[in-house]
């Protein structure tokens, strides 16, 4: 599995609510197949973050991007990073990469930081992250079918006692009078018959 590259830091604040992002990052230089991520037709227009870029050359840009990153250390709780796949290693059709947030977990939130500029446009291998029969949680939105599992109606079972020739000559589903006895149980005009007599 090709390693990932890490395009961008989000911060996020912890509210009653749950979390907030506070701020987003993202790095001076983007791939052609993470920007592939954004356009539904790639052929049509090729310009995503072609002004963002320029934040991190002139002192404006640079100025500004600092102090995003002071006030993400000020103010953030929780750290994650932007990463996306590398497609054009892996042997498939598909040009547009996946992306995916990651949390950082360790060490104070200015360290988190730290750690992530200097992993920005870096590619991180697996065997970097986790650990050989490591457990991890995955965060993911599901429909939310819970534990019922497949249900398949074909597989019902059929009570063949019903499904007789008689019915199609309009005289019941039921083989013997004794039969629609058993199963229809006491019926009123029987019983008013048996008293009658």
């Amino acid at each position: 599995m090709p390693p990932t590259v890490v395009m961008g830091i989000v911060g996020h604040v912890e509210t009653p609510r749950g979390l907030r992002t506070f701020r987003t990052l993202l790095a001076e230089r983007i791939s052609d197949e993470c920007k592939r991520f954004f356009y539904k037709n790639w052929h049509k227009s090729k310009k995503a973050f072609t002004k963002y870029c320029k934040n991190w050359q002139d002192d404006n840009g640079k100025k500004q991007v600092e102090k995003d990153f002071s006030s993400m250390k000020m103010y953030c709780q929780v750290i994650r990073i932007i990463a996306h796949t590398q497609m054009r290693l892996l042997p498939l059709c598909q040009k547009k990469a996946h992306l995916m947030e990651i949390q950082v977990n360790g060490g104070t939130v200015a360290e988190k930081l730290d750690w992530v500029l200097e992993q920005l446009e870096q590619r991180v291998p697996v065997n970097q992250v986790f650990g050989q029969d490591e457990m991890i949680d995955a965060m993911g939105v599901i429909k939310g079918k819970g534990y019922r599992g497949t249900i398949r109606q074909a597989l019902e079972k059929i009570d063949l006692k019903f499904i007789g020739t008689a019915s199609k000559l309009g005289h019941g589903h039921f083989q013997s009078v004794e039969e629609k006895k058993a199963f229809m149980g006491p019926l009123k005009d029987r019983i008013a018959k048996e008293e009658g007599a």
